[in-house]
């Protein structure tokens, strides 16, 4: 509602004078960018992966990016099927019964009605998916907004109670204003320790102040954690 012709590139430079075109989408642009028109005229570029989820199919780089768009937006027309209800799964969408332990993903077993069976740590109709414990999405771990980073080993420090996690972490820029995060491409010759720390073992963890989060200048990674007996 309310899109309008804007600037940009394909497949996002169309006019929107024929808004009954079945194939011009409406789409939001990037987070600071105004509400695009597709044209209609671009080639489909999303696809369903083995996963039964709709990805992006082309794009750069390509290596990446493997697969040939078939539908025009990140719902794929609904067609991706739900794997837990077994939309994926040959035998079970032609209406079959499974014939052996392998066809329940050997996470479970076929039982004489022709069902499967899952162990504790399975689910889906197939056995496919594992069942993972509820996750508290404000506990998730350490992400800031500044720095990329990966990996991290974590201790508990009986001095202040709370959990230390050293990580690896790329330098980007050095002014902690306008310093966004770059990506992983120079981790050879940017890389550094830098400290972070949560009252819970799962997260959130916040970064040390500057002055006392770098512990270990580039070129440093992959940090583990050794107390000294």
């Amino acid at each position: 509602a309310g899109c309008h012709d804007t600037h940009g590139t394909a497949p996002y430079c169309a006019n929107d004078e024929d808004q009954s075109s079945s194939k011009l989408r409406l789409t939001l642009g990037d987070k600071d960018g105004p509400c695009r028109v597709r044209d209609p005229g671009a080639p489909p570029e999303y696809r369903c992966d083995y996963g039964g989820v709709c990805v992006l199919a082309v794009g750069m780089p390509k290596e990446q990016f493997k697969g040939v768009g078939k539908y025009y937006d990140d719902t794929c027309d609904n067609e991706c099927g739900d794997g837990r209800k077994g939309g994926l799964t040959p035998w079970i969408v032609h209406g079959r019964r499974c014939t052996s332990d392998i066809e329940c993903s050997l996470a479970g077993v076929c039982t004489p009605e022709g069902k499967c069976q899952c162990d504790p740590w399975a689910e889906g109709l197939d056995c496919s998916y594992l069942k993972f414990a509820p996750v508290d999405k404000l506990r998730v771990g350490y992400l800031n907004e500044h720095y990329s980073s990966w990996g991290g080993t974590i201790m508990k420090k009986k001095s202040d109670g709370l959990y230390h996690m050293y990580v690896s972490e790329i330098v980007c820029r050095e002014d902690p204003e306008t310093n966004k995060r770059c990506g992983l491409g120079d981790w050879r010759t940017h890389l550094r320790i830098a400290q972070a720390t949560s009252a819970h073992v799962e997260g959130p963890y916040s970064r040390l102040q500057p002055d006392d989060a770098v512990l270990l200048h580039p070129e440093h990674h992959n940090p583990t954690v050794h107390v000294s007996p």
